[in-house]
């Protein structure tokens, strides 16, 4: 069990390049394995992108041996999610200037989820 923990974590998540556009934004596929599901991000405009990430939640909880409702123990939940984001990249240039990496998408932003 604990070298179960040690691989997922360990492989969070596994990036894929997809190809440049005339924006200077890439496209950016990922694939993450702790939560399951496809990340992708494609421009929307010169300094924005859009990301869409389908996948499927996993969540457990404990219930208290004085709880009214049920008996006590552990319940799991398996339920599929939807994750839409919009990101606004406001410092490409300046990275760009001090020759700092930004290769996929990379920069600070501020986004609305």
């Amino acid at each position: 069990m604990k070298n179960l923990f040690i691989a997922l974590f360990t492989f969070l998540s596994i990036t894929s390049i997809g190809q440049n556009n005339t924006l200077g934004l890439q496209r950016v596929l990922r694939v993450n394995v702790l939560n399951p599901g496809i990340e992708y991000e494609f421009p929307v405009s010169k300094k924005a992108v859009f990301a869409i990430n389908p996948g499927i939640g996993w969540n457990s909880s404990f219930i208290s041996s004085r709880s009214p409702i049920g008996d006590p123990g552990l319940t799991h939940f398996i339920s599929p999610f939807l994750d839409i984001e919009y990101k606004n990249i406001y410092n490409r240039d300046a990275r760009t200037m001090k020759s700092q990496n930004i290769a996929y998408n990379s920069g600070n932003y501020w986004g609305i989820r």
